[in-house]
């Protein structure tokens, strides 16, 4: 097969890496949730780094108080990782970086939380749909976000994926 797009998480970094180097016009993603050696490595090979607000924050050795520090954080991973970055912040939303080079916060949806189980794993999933069908960086970060908050509204997780109709209204 020749994916357009590959979603890794850094869990097996072997066959992540052979993926990545056998398809390399495809678009690369990464879910950045853990701090090790071989998560950095495969976040050089990727275009998007999708990371947790822990990670960032290890890696960077900056903690998140304001949009300053946003900054900081931002600058120290795009300098180490040479490609964009979207920083999950957990009920703040997520930040990546603007075309005119401000700190953008995507806030999260409000919604009552019936389960979790599995809402990271939506968000990058639909992060992956919306990148790998052209929408805008910031578009898909609200889709994606929007997508993670209906399904905690549902109990499960597979099931609890919206259709792509109930996300874009």
């Amino acid at each position: 097969i020749s994916p357009d797009i590959i979603l890794i998480d850094g869990r097996e970094y072997e066959i992540s890496k052979k993926i990545i180097e056998k398809n390399p016009n495809a678009i690369v993603i990464i879910d950045a949730g853990n701090n090790r050696d071989d998560v950095k490595e495969l976040c050089l090979l990727a275009d998007y780094v999708v990371c947790s607000k822990v990670f960032a924050e290890d890696v960077s050795g900056i903690k998140v108080t304001n949009i300053e520090s946003l900054n900081a954080i931002m600058d120290n991973l795009e300098k180490q990782f040479l490609t964009k970055v979207v920083i999950t912040l957990e009920s703040d939303g997520s930040c990546y970086r603007g075309s005119d080079n401000s700190i953008r916060v995507i806030p999260s949806i409000n919604v009552k939380a019936n389960d979790t189980t599995g809402a990271g794993d939506i968000f990058h999933g639909a992060f992956a749909y919306f990148i790998g069908n052209k929408y805008p960086l910031r578009e898909a970060i609200r889709y994606s976000s929007i997508t993670a908050a209906i399904s905690v509204t549902r109990i499960g997780a597979r099931f609890s994926i919206p259709d792509l109709k109930e996300v874009l209204e």
